[in-house]
């Protein structure tokens, strides 16, 4: 189930709607491989353009109604339209406060080959966008360390915004829990799980090379803007070809560590 679990994707065609008899439901016609049915709200289509992030609710089962994806997410259409694979036209068209509910025919949803076992399969998608909102405004500068960043040995930038305990300070053995925000060096967001007021709780020691290095920087309850090369994030990670590239910049706030502390010997 790999290409179904990363569901960024199956790319979007043209669609024809044609009304069905009651006017709050419509759905598109069967050749398309792309159908759905307006289950509560407007009826009416929305049209977003690639700059648009949506806040949503979804749940997307396979044909079996193994849950595959489900919950709050962010998602950004541009990032959805330029993706190897995944469905953009039902973050385009539901509109605000609405749920609609959309059937992909696995002729439609055109994911990368199965591996050996596995077969495509048609998806259902049960999307509400909950609101239309704008990126959140990227640290000055976005392109370049500032001559006030901290600058660790290999590279990393650090501005620290917000004072931690000035005590605890995790370790790559340990799990941090954080709020963060990620930009591109050209000033355009990538992801936020602080906008949904999503806690992220990550290994620090399988992270990317910039966090590892920039990350133990900060104690408990700390927030900063790491700067981060590209040869320390994705520039070199042969395993992430759809990874951001370059310099990255993240705002992240150290929530709390979780997991035992080495102790000196």
């Amino acid at each position: 189930m790999k290409d179904l679990k990363s569901f960024a994707a199956i790319i979007g065609v043209s669609m024809v709607f044609v009304a069905c008899e009651q006017a709050e439901v419509r759905r598109g016609t069967p050749e398309e491989g792309l159908s759905y049915i307006a289950t509560e709200g407007s009826a009416t289509a929305a049209t977003r353009g690639d700059d648009q992030w949506l806040k949503v609710e979804q749940t997307l089962t396979n044909e079996a109604g193994e849950d595959i994806r489900s919950g709050l997410d962010l998602v950004n259409i541009g990032q959805l339209a330029n993706a190897p694979s995944g469905a953009v036209t039902p973050y385009r068209m539901t509109p605000v406060s609405a749920t609609w509910t959309w059937d992909i025919d696995k002729s439609y949803a055109r994911m990368a080959e199965p591996e050996e076992g596995e077969m495509k399969q048609n998806l259902n998608l049960v999307l509400k966008v909950l609101e239309e909102v704008d990126q959140a405004t990227p640290p000055t500068p976005y392109d370049s360390i500032p001559n006030d960043a901290k600058i660790t040995e290999n590279g990393v930038g650090i501005r620290m915004l917000k004072e931690g305990d000035g005590v605890t300070f995790p370790s790559l053995g340990q799990n941090i829990v954080v709020y963060y925000t990620l930009w591109t060096a050209d000033g355009k967001m990538v992801g936020s799980p602080r906008m949904m007021d999503q806690e992220n709780t990550f290994p620090l020691g399988l992270l990317i090379a910039g966090w590892q290095e920039g990350v133990p920087h900060m104690s408990k309850g700390s927030r900063a803007i790491l700067w981060i090369p590209g040869e320390l994030a994705y520039d070199l990670r042969l395993d992430r070809p759809n990874a951001p590239k370059g310099m990255l910049i993240f705002d992240i706030e150290l929530l709390d560590i979780k997991g035992s502390a080495p102790t000196e010997e």
